[in-house]
């Protein structure tokens, strides 16, 4: 699987761009993490590349989007693509087993064993017939990551999946996230504001500007010093803002 977007720009009406001239790939396996400040476009990306914004007379799309060859309308129906949204997007009236089967069955799927197994991987086993308003915030998460997993998809994308949680949650649901990873290899998109999230999470860093410009993007390769990427990445993200000059 490869994913490709060349010279994309995106504007929600004809008059403003949120995005401008975004050229990035990733292939199978790989990770990439897109980083920026609330509104400068990260989000837009992962409805574009997922298909659910498209070209209409209200607004400005141009370049082009191709998973492996196809666009994302096309990708889609071959049942490959994730996502993992920033809200909760629990069914409430659903335990939260029949929550993680809901994508099988919807593909005609009747596998409860791997539910069960998923389940017990995020730690929510003896929770499998509990309501969604019966679970905490990280445990939402969880049925959440389980969720987006079941299916195996090729590229799975996440808008801010852990952003409302606090630290203690996000570190535990970042080793199940790397588990899950290592265990069914998709490559993934992963959208945050966070730049130690990303860095934790991700291979590759894109950080976008105010202007829904990249402005960086780099390799993370192992064994890099953190601190210093974090100082660089904090370090472009401020003089973008002294630029543009909005905070």
């Amino acid at each position: 699987m490869i994913l490709k977007v060349e010279d994309l720009s995106f504007g929600y009406n004809i008059n403003r761009k949120v995005l401008n001239n975004i050229n990035f790939s990733v292939n199978s396996t790989e990770s990439i993490g897109i980083l920026g400040v609330s509104g400068c476009g990260k989000s837009t990306i992962l409805k574009l590349i997922s298909g659910i914004i498209k070209k209409d007379t209200n607004n400005l799309l141009e370049g082009s989007i191709s998973i492996d060859g196809l666009s994302p309308y096309e990708y889609i129906k071959k049942g490959k693509l994730g996502f993992m949204f920033q809200e909760n997007a629990l069914m409430p009236n659903l335990t939260v087993r029949e929550n993680v089967n809901f994508l099988l069955k919807v593909k005609g799927i009747k596998n409860y064993s791997k539910v069960d197994n998923f389940l017990e991987m995020v730690g929510l086993k003896n929770a499998s017939d509990n309501l969604p308003k019966q679970l905490s915030g990280g445990m939402k998460t969880r049925v959440n990551l389980a969720r987006s997993f079941i299916t195996e998809p090729e590229l799975l994308l996440l808008d801010e999946p852990f952003t409302a949680l606090d630290i203690g949650w996000k570190h535990t649901l970042y080793s199940e996230y790397l588990e899950f990873k290592r265990k069914f290899k998709p490559a993934i998109i992963i959208v945050s504001h966070d730049i130690n999230e990303i860095i934790t999470l991700s291979s590759k860093v894109i950080v976008l500007g105010k202007h829904g410009k990249i402005i960086k993007s780099c390799q993370l390769e192992p064994g890099i010093n953190q601190n210093i990427i974090t100082k660089e990445i904090e370090e472009i993200i401020i003089k973008d803002h002294e630029n543009t000059g909005e905070y």
